[in-house]
């Protein structure tokens, strides 16, 4: 089953990347793969912790951020490369996904990148993701070993926030209105900031704003902001891969 979902998975990265500059439904890539759309929904789910359309939002992301930072196009035209309505439809997708304007990611170098210089490669040889790839690779693994051995992957450093863990990663609660923290993997993730529906977590002192319902990818984990009230912020880390 993992072996299936994994080929499954590879293979709807390559149909992805195949159609990246197309406004494609879920249902036309599972047809063409020749898998039921119900599979396609669930592979992703369980292998990454995020929905099809939030891993091919994350290569068009990927896309674009070269696209970007070449300098030889116009943001309206990185975003009709990479399958977006128009410019404004990528700033909504960055901030969505990565919590940063395009500016950001077009003139900074991110913490998670490293050095980038080296001769280019396709999409699959980007240095983001790469590093990413790898990143998630090791917190899989991590979580998969402590959950073998029945040690919680997740540990609080500090007070307002508590853990409940499996393989696939944590479900976070913090308490607002103090100053919570938690260690994934030895990733401090820290509550920052809540704006009506709006979270703002800092991961490895990488802010990501993450709206309610929605999900967000920084240092290698996926976030789902799950829940909002008065008090508490729940908030889900998955691993990548």
């Amino acid at each position: 089953m993992v072996a299936r979902g994994s080929s499954l998975i590879a293979g709807y990265e390559r149909w992805v990347r195949d159609h990246l500059s197309e406004q494609f439904l879920i249902a036309t890539a599972a047809r063409e793969l020749g898998v039921t759309e119900r599979s396609l929904q669930r592979a992703p789910r369980a292998a990454l912790g995020m929905s099809p359309k939030d891993f091919a939002d994350d290569i068009r992301l990927d896309r674009a951020t070269r696209l970007l930072r070449s300098g030889g196009l116009t943001v309206g035209s990185v975003a009709r490369e990479v399958g977006c309505l128009n410019a404004s439809a990528l700033r909504t997708l960055a901030r969505r996904r990565r919590g940063l304007s395009l500016a950001e990611i077009r003139t900074h170098r991110l913490p998670w990148e490293g050095d980038s210089s080296g001769s280019g490669g396709g999409a699959r040889g980007d240095p983001y993701t790469v590093r990413m790839s790898v990143r998630r690779l090791i917190a899989a693994l991590l979580l998969s070993a402590a959950a073998s051995l029945g040690i919680s992957a997740c540990t609080t450093t500090g007070p307002g926030a508590r853990s409940e863990c499996e393989v696939s990663g944590c479900t976070v609660t913090f308490e607002r209105g103090v100053q919570a923290k938690i260690s994934v993997l030895g990733v401090d993730t820290e509550l920052t900031s809540v704006q009506g529906d709006l979270v703002t977590l800092s991961v490895a002192g990488q802010p990501v704003t993450v709206p309610m319902g929605e999900s967000g990818s920084v240092q290698g984990l996926n976030l789902t902001v799950q829940e909002v009230t008065q008090d508490t912020v729940v908030v889900r880390l998955a691993t990548g891969l």
